[in-house]
């Protein structure tokens, strides 16, 4: 009876080990997923501030293209008018002359 107990003692302190052993590996591992967890918590974070700075860049480059075609459009416009005034310059040189031939 004495061996039986023991032997039931024995199988009763192997089973308390390996209990003790898989709640330290559970702890263990929990460990691991929150630090895991606050991991990605901070990497979702700096996505999200990337992600704003990147929407932020791109609005500075569409600011800067549109004021890039504004300037563009008044270096045209001046061109423009300096062509329009050519050309009526050359009609009037034109009138002038065909006038000039007629007296003449």
């Amino acid at each position: 009876l004495k061996q039986g107990a023991s032997a039931r003692m024995s199988q009763v302190y192997e089973l308390t080990d390996h209990l003790s052993t898989a709640l330290t590996e559970k702890a263990e591992l929990a460990e691991n997923l929150e630090s895991t967890t606050a991991d990605l918590s901070l990497m979702r974070e700096k996505d999200e501030t990337h992600m704003a700075k990147i929407s932020q860049l791109e609005s500075s480059i569409a600011s800067l293209i549109k004021q890039r075609g504004a300037t563009l459009s008044e270096k045209k416009e001046p061109a423009a008018k300096l062509e329009s005034t050519s050309t009526n310059l050359s009609l009037m040189q034109n009138k002038t002359w065909s006038q000039t031939v007629k007296i003449s």
